[in-house]
């Protein structure tokens, strides 16, 4: 099993033309990877490739408002 294809995935497609602002927020740290239209991308691929601290911000700008509890709210 590839550990690269495994995991949280994203759709860069639908997340360029439903969240343009978090698209235009971000690009710049995946413009050197291939993914601007990719329908599955990999967070351990793009783990790889982008600073852990981006791709954790990423992550949680792309949950739903009510998933974005700070961890200290979390018993």
């Amino acid at each position: 099993m590839d550990y690269l294809k495994n995991g949280v995935s994203f759709n860069f497609k639908a997340i360029k033309k439903e969240d343009p602002e978090l698209w235009e927020k971000y690009k710049g740290y995946f413009k050197d990877i291939p993914i601007e239209d990719e329908e599955k991308v990999y967070m351990n691929y793009l783990s790889d490739k982008v600073d852990g601290r981006i791709l954790f911000n990423f992550l949680t700008e792309c949950l739903p408002e009510d998933m974005r509890l700070p961890l200290k709210d979390i018993d």
